[in-house]
């Protein structure tokens, strides 16, 4: 059996927007039961609207708390610069986040996070659950690390 873990998206998924923090009951609802039926205790927060520390700081004074609450989980967050400079580092990329923005943006959601989790070398045996309003539902499987990408349009 696979560890499980959850990630999930901000905008669209669980909140309106970033500047309308409104709670998407329905959909925190259906993300609710499916962290019931798989006893899940934590999620992380992959959004792109959580680019450094600073938004990151922003989340945690405005939205996180609530989020717990309406969620009953603990949250974490993945800042979207961290994922860019591991998978730069992992592809050997050349540059800085500010120079590849619009083009790492660009290549979509699913493609970002497919790539952190290969860039993540040391982690087996793992299923990466992302729930977000802008993904196809599909999964991808490492088979070399027994790691499956499920991802779940919401």
């Amino acid at each position: 059996m696979l560890k499980k873990e959850l990630f999930l998206d901000l905008e669209g998924t669980l909140v309106k927007e970033w500047c309308d923090p409104t709670p998407l009951h329905c959909n925190i609802n259906i993300i609710k039961e499916f962290i019931i039926a798989n006893e899940i205790k934590k999620a992380t927060m992959f959004s792109l609207a959580i680019i450094d520390e600073k938004d990151n700081a922003k989340f945690n004074l405005g939205m996180k708390q609530r989020l717990e609450n309406l969620l009953d989980i603990d949250i974490e967050v993945v800042c979207i610069k961290e994922v860019f400079n591991l998978i730069v580092k992992n592809k050997k990329i050349i540059g800085t986040f500010d120079e590849w923005h619009d083009i790492f943006l660009f290549n979509a959601k699913e493609t970002a996070f497919e790539e952190w989790i290969v860039a993540q070398k040391l982690i087996f045996n793992t299923e990466f659950i992302l729930f977000d309003d802008v993904v196809a539902n599909k999964d991808v499987f490492l088979r070399d690390r027994n790691v499956k990408i499920t991802f779940n349009k919401i």
